[in-house]
């Protein structure tokens, strides 16, 4: 896999019960600082479509994920990655 991808095995975010009802999509793009251990130190929003729908679910979800840690010269070092969080009501959420 490439370096600082999540692993695609790990769950999405739950969808949101209130937005699910609603039928509203969003997308989230969340900015994730990757330990060199492959573990999230920090995640905060960047932006998000409608905002504030969506955004404590990507965050919450995206704390319990792990990267493959990015390798300067064959060693993991720690990096910061870009991830879009996509919410479709008729298919659920996906990463």
């Amino acid at each position: 896999a490439p370096a600082d991808v999540p692993d695609p095995r790990l769950p999405p975010p739950p969808y949101p019960p209130q937005a699910l009802h609603q039928g509203i999509d969003g997308e989230v793009v969340l900015l994730v600082d990757v330990g060199a251990d492959g573990k999230p130190t920090h995640v905060q929003v960047e932006h998000s479509q409608p905002a504030g729908v969506f955004d404590a679910a990507a965050v919450e979800a995206a704390r319990r994920w792990t990267f493959e840690p990015k390798r300067t010269n064959g060693k993991a070092v720690a990096s910061r990655v870009q991830v879009p969080v996509r919410f479709e009501a008729q298919a659920g959420p996906a990463h």
